[in-house]
């Protein structure tokens, strides 16, 4: 089984893309995403519909 786990992302769109990227490539079986994604929530509140939707 293959796992990824990342953290401190800091919701930094280059650091989400080369998830995604990895993602694609390794087809992990699961993907566990620890602490500090998003830690300025306010400023980043388009960030989530932008990064996380296909």
């Amino acid at each position: 089984m293959l796992c990824f786990f990342v953290s401190d992302l800091h919701g930094r769109s280059n650091r989400y893309e080369a998830l995604w990227k990895a993602i694609s490539d390794d087809r992990p079986d699961a993907v566990f995403l620890g602490g500090d994604l998003m830690p300025m929530w306010l400023e980043q509140s388009d960030f989530v519909p932008s990064a996380f939707r296909p």
